[in-house]
């Protein structure tokens, strides 16, 4: 039958609608006893995309150029969110490929960040954290270059959004963890690095940051959206769960998990980040109310860049 529309003066071509009516090509699968994906077969990628029947393609999920260096890995990665979300075996990515597709997903997720995390965030790492990660890593000279190059790029490029207030950021650091981050570094880098974390508080309008002593320490969670508030349908919005060692190891591991695009996931991950966000709250009254203070009703970046100073402090 196939044949029979192709030998036509005029050749068949799919609808672009759907009928109420029923299609022509429906009518012919079931006089020939067939499956109409069996007719739809016979048509080309090219013919089923213009027509009603493009969601039936077989959409082939992007390849990546692993094996071949980290230079080209990164070139093949997708640019589109779509694309980046049916990249096959994401949840395996290790170290310098993870970070590379977790950059391309923020460049595309980029009007919201919220993060629960046991060190600073990447826009705050210094040289010589870099040179550490780096090193921990393992790589080639060539792709120990390729990396501090996306590295300087991923901070550059965050750094400018958070400074225009074109990102929103909502970050929980974890206190204790990141007091031992800053003893694993020189006093004269942790200071210094300290300084930058409260220059951007400061600066940056929509940065938001608490420090907390937590019970019991949550997994380390990133909630990235194109929106600055996630909207109640969770449109545009991902989670990620990340798993990694200490940057400051002598080997280090850093792998992240794209979570199933469902509203319960979603739900349960933000509400997580939300919970973390309201024991920091909590901990922020109560410092406020011993201190002598009333009527505090929101988080502060001042009581931050306090807490900040002092853990530096207590490091002697």
């Amino acid at each position: 039958m196939i044949g029979l529309m192709e030998s036509r003066l005029k050749p068949y071509r799919l609808p672009t609608r759907l009928s109420t009516r029923g299609l022509a090509i429906e009518t012919v699968a079931r006089a020939l006893n067939v499956e109409l994906e069996e007719l739809l077969d016979c048509f080309s990628d090219d013919d089923l995309a213009h027509s009603c029947f493009a969601h039936r393609r077989a959409v082939k999920p992007p390849s990546l150029a692993g094996g071949l260096g980290f230079a080209a890995f990164v070139a093949s990665l997708p640019s589109r969110a779509e694309d980046l979300l049916r990249v096959p075996g994401a949840a395996h990515l290790q170290n310098t490929e993870a970070f590379a597709y977790l950059f391309a997903l923020e460049r595309e997720y980029a009007g919201l960040e919220m993060l629960v995390a046991d060190e600073p965030p990447l826009l705050f790492l210094d040289d010589e954290d870099r040179t550490r990660w780096t090193d921990g890593m393992g790589l080639s000279a060539e792709d120990a270059a390729t990396f501090r190059g996306l590295f300087a790029d991923y901070q550059a490029h965050f750094r400018a959004l958070a400074l225009s207030g074109r990102k929103r950021y909502q970050v929980v650091l974890n206190r204790q963890t990141f007091a031992a981050f800053l003893s694993n570094k020189t006093p004269a880098k942790a200071a210094s690095l300290v300084e930058d974390m409260v220059s951007v508080l400061h600066d940056a309008p929509l940065f938001q940051m608490l420090l907390v002593d937590y019970p019991r320490a949550p997994e380390e969670l990133e909630i990235i959206s194109r929106h600055t508030t996630i909207p109640p349908d969770f449109a545009d919005t991902l989670s990620v769960v990340i798993r990694q060692t200490s940057r400051s190891s002598a080997t280090v591991e850093y792998s992240l998990i794209p979570m199933p695009q469902t509203y319960m996931s979603l739900h349960r991950d933000i509400a997580e980040a939300n919970r973390a966000w309201s024991i920091g709250l909590d901990q922020y009254e109560s410092r406020h109310r011993l201190a002598g203070g009333s009527d505090w009703a929101r988080a502060s970046n001042e009581t931050t860049t306090q807490l900040l100073k002092e853990v530096l402090a207590s490091l002697g």
